[in-house]
């Protein structure tokens, strides 16, 4: 039975923050800005290894991508740390709903205020295809609102 845990996004704020973040791994946050600055030119540079490293959700990719640099090495050992740790992985997993709980929620307010938006609009006789143009609602979601006055 294989108990192995996949590991965790690297593009994820919590082990981004981690990995590039802490005093601990000052040398992997120096080679990543260094290569992010240097833009290359091609994708045989270290700027294109580091962010495969970060776009990988591929466990053998970031294996081998390890192998590239002592700095890229060990920022793949941080993140194996971190996928094994059950405390990390919590963490990390309560932060995500958190952050997709408050998208929600903003999204949720932003819909909301463009139906306040369309419902005024509509108040003024303005015609239902500007009421479109200006909330960025439906056609059929402002004749609802229409429907319901």
């Amino acid at each position: 039975m294989d108990t192995k845990k996949p590991l965790l996004p690297v593009k994820s704020d919590f082990v981004f923050k981690i990995i590039f973040g802490d005093q601990r791994n000052v040398d992997v946050l120096a080679a990543f800005l260094k290569s992010v600055l240097d833009i290359p030119d091609d994708d045989s540079t270290e700027l294109w290894h580091w962010m495969r490293f970060i776009k990988s959700d591929n466990e053998e990719e970031i294996d081998m991508l390890a192998t590239r640099s002592p700095q890229m090495r060990k920022a793949v050992g941080v993140l194996k740390e971190l996928s094994a740790d059950e405390r990390s992985r919590m963490l990390y997993e309560k932060r995500e709903m958190a952050r997709m709980d408050f998208e929600s929620r903003v999204a949720d307010a932003e819909k909301r205020a463009l139906i306040e938006v369309a419902k005024k609009l509509l108040l003024i006789n303005l015609p239902i295809e500007q009421i479109v143009k200006i909330a960025g609602l439906t056609q059929k979601e402002i004749e609802a609102l229409h429907d319901a006055e």
